[in-house]
């Protein structure tokens, strides 16, 4: 939203600039307010009250509508700000005669069930929308004033294993996803945030990590265990943020992220079996760097341990349990719509050659390897028909995604082309009497240049993908829950 003009021009000397952030930071020291220094308090307390006066507004408003006005002012932009203030807080919305009863949650690995009566939470598995009726607002009518009350005392945890990511705008997690060191941006920025704050070293001498585990009780963890874990959890985040944003992709870039994603998964599989660090590759280690200045900067942070604590004695508490219970089962329920959506694979080799390729590569004698045209001792690989017809089809094949582009799709197209690159290499290997050097063009050619070229084209891959979510964003009106 554009600032106007008129919001960032001086209050004392008339002075213009070019943003309220700069105007607002002009004001605390200028000259003409030294004679007031009341003014720019005074001028603060005017925009709280007038925020609170639309507030107040806006909670009578939505008071006397009924079930489907509710639900389009919930949609509307013109009241977007106070909406966003209701669902920021994750209050409970709440008449003055109902009352709210909440049961106890049981959370396991497994299965995590939330039993609330009253609750009006509306899960969809391509988007959670809360409801302004999930908040608690204490609305009293006294001599034509409301007195509001909104219920935030207690910081909620996420357990180790159910972060919170959705803090995140869409840009915000392609800019991870595109980023060179996705797997440390990621880390950073959800464990950086307070309510996924859920482990603690008390004693940085001591080889142990202190977590807060699914069943919401204090788990210590030896620290290598611990790293390859919070390594996990960072992948199955990196996982759900491909989710969350792969509809506003073409099929190209979505393969393209997936595959790098593999690549990158391959690679700390790889390494993360080295036990000795000096074995380990430098991304490796970068890594675990950068989990233990995370660790170092939270026992630096004054509270943390007492936050960390208050988890384990609010459990027991009504209002902590409502506020836990309502935002666990918000992630819980966006986890299990992605693992649906990974679980829908419909693709498979038999699927790709009947529906998609149309042309029978082992019966083809234009695409068989005695024909001379095939000969890559006589003709460089790129020219030769069957190559030509694999780069083809994998055009064919993301046209066919399109329709179907489920994850699950995708992470089956990727495992397929791998498959397949690996049986040419074999087929070419055995034909032809290649030299080493040859040997090793071949397999860079057939095998390595398909499947890295998520990580060779990242830079431009990621470029396109930003000015398209740009333009995306500017054509299309935002909506309140992302």
């Amino acid at each position: 939203m554009s600032i106007k003009n008129n919001d960032c021009i001086c209050n004392y000397c008339g002075k213009k600039l070019s943003n309220k952030f700069s105007c607002d930071r002009h004001m605390l020291t200028c000259k003409s307010a030294l004679g007031n220094s009341n003014n720019l308090l005074i001028s603060k307390l005017q925009d709280m009250n007038n925020a609170i006066t639309s507030f107040k507004k806006f909670i009578s408003i939505f008071e006397s509508s009924n079930e489907s006005d509710k639900k389009k002012i919930m949609e509307s932009n013109q009241y977007k700000n106070e909406v966003e203030l209701l669902l920021k807080y994750q209050s409970d919305y709440q008449n003055s005669k109902t009352s709210q009863t909440v049961s106890n949650t049981n959370i396991t690995d497994n299965s995590i069930s939330n039993n609330t009566s009253n609750s009006n939470i509306t899960n969809n598995t391509n988007n959670i929308n809360n409801t302004i009726n999930n908040n608690q607002i204490t609305n009293s009518n006294n001599n034509s004033n409301n007195n509001i009350t909104i219920n935030n005392n207690i910081s909620v945890i996420y357990p180790f294993g159910y972060e919170n990511i959705y803090f995140l705008s869409h840009y915000e997690m392609l800019d991870i996803l595109t980023s060179k060191n996705c797997i440390i941006d990621a880390m950073t920025k959800i464990y950086s945030h307070v309510e996924n704050k859920n482990f603690m070293k008390r004693n940085m001498n001591i080889d142990n990590t202190t977590i807060i585990d699914s069943t919401l009780d204090v788990q210590v963890l030896n620290d290598d265990v611990f790293k390859r874990k919070i390594i996990k959890n960072t992948f199955e985040a990196l996982k759900r943020m491909f989710y969350h944003c792969k509809d506003k992709l073409q099929i190209e870039h979505q393969i393209m992220l997936w595959q790098n994603l593999r690549i990158l998964d391959e690679s700390m599989n790889e390494n993360m079996l080295m036990r000795k660090e000096k074995n380990m590759s430098v991304e490796i280690r970068r890594i675990m760097d950068t989990i233990t200045n995370i660790i170092a900067a939270d026992n630096e942070r004054p509270g943390t341990k007492e936050k960390f604590a208050n988890v384990k004695n609010n459990i027991n508490n009504e209002e902590y349990k409502r506020l836990f219970n309502e935002k666990l089962n918000l992630i819980v329920s966006k986890i299990k719509a992605f693992t649906i959506d990974y679980e829908k694979r419909t693709l498979d080799l038999d699927t790709i050659k009947t529906k998609i390729w149309k042309r029978d590569i082992d019966n083809d004698p234009l695409l068989s390897l005695d024909n001379p045209l095939n000969n890559i001792v006589r003709y460089p690989i790129e020219d030769t028909k069957r190559y030509v017809f694999f780069r083809d089809m994998e055009i064919l094949e993301n046209e066919y995604l399109d329709d179907m582009n489920t994850t699950g799709n995708i992470d089956s197209l990727c495992e397929i082309r791998e498959k397949v690159a690996d049986k040419e290499l074999e087929k070419y290997n055995e034909k032809f009497d290649l030299k080493v050097t040859e040997s090793k063009t071949l397999e860079r050619k057939i095998k390595n240049e398909p499947k890295y070229k998520a990580r060779d084209k990242m830079h431009v891959t990621r470029k396109a993908i930003m000015d398209t979510l740009t333009n995306q964003n500017n054509n299309t009106t935002p909506s309140i829950t992302n």
